[in-house]
C-alpha cells in the first residue's frame, strides 16, 4: 500500500509552531484564491490516479478542511 517512489523522504527538522501556522495559513489562502479566480487546484506531479477527474480525488477534502474548524 506504500510505495516509497511516491513520497519525499522525511527530513528531521526542528518543529517550530509559528512557521507551521504561517505555512498553513500560506496555503489555504493560496488554494481559497485559486477557487475564487475560478480555477481547478493543481495536482501535485506524483500524484497519478489513472482518472480524470479530481472532484472525488482530492478536491474534495481540500474544499472539507477549508471549510471546516477546529
Amino acid at each position: 500500500m506504500f510505495d516509497p517512489s511516491r513520497h519525499y523522504p522525511l527530513k528531521n527538522i526542528k518543529w517550530e509552531l509559528e512557521l507551521v501556522q504561517q505555512a498553513i495559513r500560506d496555503i489555504a489562502a493560496d488554494a481559497i484564491s485559486q477557487f475564487n479566480q475560478g480555477r481547478k487546484l493543481p495536482r501535485h506531479p506524483m500524484d497519478d490516479y489513472g482518472v480524470c477527474s479530481d472532484l472525488f480525488m482530492g478536491t474534495t477534502g481540500v474544499i472539507w478542511a477549508l471549510t471546516t474548524s477546529t
